[in-house]
C-alpha cells in the first residue's frame, strides 16, 4: 500500500478511537459524579419546559451516494427548568412521561442527585419567589 494511504488510514483510525474513548470517559465520569452526589429534596417551582430534537441520517449499505436510500435516526431530549426557594434555577433532563405530565407554574418537591433528575411530586405547597 502507498505510504500516504497508510498514514491517512492510521490518522482516521486513531481519531475515531480517541473520540470514542473521550465520549465513554465523559459518560462514566458524569455517572460517577452523580452517584457520589447526595440526593437533594427541595421545594421547587417549574419555570419552563423544552425539548431538543436531533436527526441523523446514514446511507444504507454504506453507499455514500445514497443510491440505496438513507436510514434516519431521530432523538428527542426533554428538559425542565426548576426554580428553588433560594432563587437558583436548575435545568434537568427529564423522561418524556414526566415532560408530558409536567405543567409550567406547578410547585412540588424536586428530587435530584447532581445533574440527574429523580422525581418531581406536584403539591399544593406555597412557593415564594
Amino acid at each position: 500500500m502507498p505510504l500516504p494511504f497508510v498514514i491517512f488510514f492510521s490518522i482516521c483510525t486513531i481519531s475515531i478511537a480517541g473520540g470514542i474513548i473521550i465520549v465513554l470517559f465523559t459518560m462514566f465520569h458524569r455517572a460517577r459524579v452523580n452517584a457520589e452526589a447526595p440526593q437533594l429534596n427541595v421545594t421547587a417551582h417549574v419555570r419552563s419546559r423544552r425539548f431538543d430534537t436531533s436527526t441523523q441520517q446514514h446511507p444504507v449499505a454504506g453507499d455514500v451516494t445514497g443510491a440505496h436510500g438513507y436510514t434516519r435516526f431521530t432523538q428527542t431530549n426533554y428538559y425542565a427548568t426548576f426554580e428553588v426557594e433560594s432563587g437558583d434555577r436548575i435545568e434537568l433532563r427529564i423522561p418524556r412521561a414526566v415532560y408530558d405530565s409536567l405543567r409550567e407554574g406547578s410547585t412540588g418537591m424536586l428530587y435530584f442527585r447532581g445533574s440527574e433528575f429523580l422525581a418531581f411530586k406536584e403539591s399544593c405547597l406555597p412557593f415564594y419567589s
